[in-house]
């Protein structure tokens, strides 16, 4: 799963081949504008991931659905293994370290989506950078510029007004929670790969072993939990954990790891943003959720400081270019 969701410190894989002008397995190198599309897909598919998989939820447990939805990585791993070579015994070593929290992260969005609504869930993600910033600061000791500061405020007041109305709209404030949990987790998959210093290896290679564990650790989850009452299993089911496998989890997973290298990590943080908007959009015609005109208030404003946050990033990267 490397190199999925960027978000203000993310892992960043140089680019191979002649010039540039070729990627992985002789691809050719497609314009940033297309990049920047076909990256565009990633948000509008994430975002759809919280209403469907809630829906999915009456009937399944939460852990065993997801995991039955993990095991759709395995299939992607055979998919992409033909293209890959020289994998060494280290890169199952590293990709094992790196897969923990990410699996851990989509665990706890489904252990969320059971308690709390798809729309609050599918907002919390825009806290990645302000988690990170938080980590940064925390662990790794760097200090904080004012923009960065006024954003993990508005981010955490925008928080606090979402658990505070979760209520009356039909979730639990402990689901908001394990959402921000999801979230945490996400982030420190990004600083165990910058930590395992992934640029070094084939970001392929470890993506194939990486999608390898995660299918084979869903396929475990979904036998012990059960991934369904298969008494009442549906081709409806079917097809709804189908898309929640391949259209949320590997196939964004496979555009970020070819397009990455074609785009500006910052514009993919810009682009990224409107996945809680899609969220919400999905939500609202699928499910039929809406938030409290509070409840909106608060998201806008995380959402504020998620773009204060990446705009902050785009003016550091813009003065180290000059």
């Amino acid at each position: 799963m490397v190199l999925a969701r960027p978000g203000i410190w993310r892992v960043s894989v140089p680019a191979r081949g002649r010039g540039g002008s070729r990627g992985m397995s002789g691809v050719s190198r497609p314009s940033p504008l297309g990049a920047n599309l076909v990256f565009a897909i990633n948000p509008v598919l994430w975002g759809s991931f919280y209403p469907v998989t809630k829906g999915a939820l009456d009937s399944a447990h939460p852990i065993g659905m997801i995991g039955t939805s993990m095991a759709t990585f395995l299939i992607a791993s055979a998919v992409l293994l033909p293209g890959s070579r020289n994998i060494r015994v280290a890169t199952f070593i590293t990709a094992a370290i790196g897969v923990v929290p990410l699996a851990a992260a989509y665990i706890a969005s489904a252990m969320a989506l059971n308690l709390t609504t798809a729309t609050n869930t599918g907002v919390f993600p825009a806290l990645t950078g302000v988690i990170a910033l938080v980590i940064s600061c925390a662990v790794l000791r760097r200090g904080a510029t004012q923009p960065q500061m006024i954003a993990g405020v508005l981010s955490i007041i925008g928080v606090i007004l979402m658990i505070w109305e979760s209520s009356k709209v039909g979730g639990h404030w402990w689901g908001d929670i394990i959402a921000l949990l999801s979230t945490i987790c996400y982030t420190s998959y990004i600083f165990t790969c910058r930590w395992l210093a992934l640029d070094r290896e084939s970001a392929k290679n470890i993506a194939i072993i990486q999608c390898f564990y995660l299918g084979f650790f869903g396929i475990i989850l979904s036998i012990y939990y059960g991934g369904a009452d298969y008494n009442s299993m549906s081709s409806n089911y079917i097809m709804t954990i189908s898309y929640i496998g391949f259209g949320t989890l590997v196939i964004p997973t496979v555009i970020s790891l070819y397009m990455i290298r074609w785009t500006a990590p910052v514009m993919v943080s810009f682009i990224y943003i409107l996945e809680p908007v899609w969220s919400a959009v999905f939500s609202f015609f699928y499910l039929g959720e809406m938030l409290t005109m509070l409840g909106y208030i608060g998201a806008l404003v995380v959402l504020a400081g998620a773009a204060l946050m990446t705009f902050q990033s785009v003016c550091k990267t813009s003065m180290r270019h000059h």
